[in-house]
């Protein structure tokens, strides 16, 4: 049987402990990433996979499912008036990784 460990070796493990655990995080981000990156269709679109995307409290399917594809999307931003492009890219990591509805 071993014997109990005292407070400072405990103390020292759980700091080692929390040294290692952003490294985890940071290695299974870089995973997530690299997996979700996919190179899109043509310019301006990338592929859907419905199977990620949360439509809870949607009252109709969404153009983009039924269509399997991402398009780039203008618009005018309300504050400033700018002219801006959502990217099929930032709609696909929005709809299927932020789960954003």
């Amino acid at each position: 049987m071993t014997a109990p460990k005292s407070s400072k070796q405990r103390r020292a493990e759980l700091k080692v402990r929390r040294k290692v655990r952003p490294q985890k995080r940071a290695a299974k981000l870089k995973a997530d990433l690299l997996a979700f990156r996919i190179p899109p269709l043509r310019d301006g679109s990338a592929p859907v996979k419905k199977e990620w995307c949360v439509l809870a409290g949607s009252y109709r399917v969404p153009e983009f499912i039924d269509r399997g594809y991402y398009l780039d999307q203008e618009f005018v931003c309300k504050d400033c008036g700018k002219h801006e492009v959502w990217t099929a890219t930032q709609q696909k990591w929005w709809y299927e990784v932020a789960g954003g509805a």
